[in-house]
């Protein structure tokens, strides 16, 4: 499944005006998307199911976004 959303994202770059960096492009985008799907689930669990909330602080979770990413 993460090799379909990596190629859509990438097929969609070499539409765009990132033509010359689609495979960091694709990269960058599927990162985000992951990183962001984490935070909400993490946040409906934790408003529903009482599970403690991942991070301490935002820096944590930038750390782990910009992990995601790379």
């Amino acid at each position: 499944m993460f090799d379909y959303i990596y190629y859509k994202l990438y097929r969609a770059a070499l539409k765009s005006s990132l033509r010359d960096i689609a495979h960091f492009a694709a990269q960058v985008w599927f990162g985000g998307l992951i990183s962001a799907n984490l935070f909400v689930i993490n946040g409906f669990l934790n408003k529903t199911v009482a599970l403690p909330f991942l991070f301490a602080n935002p820096k944590q979770a930038g750390w782990l976004a910009a992990l995601f990413i790379v």
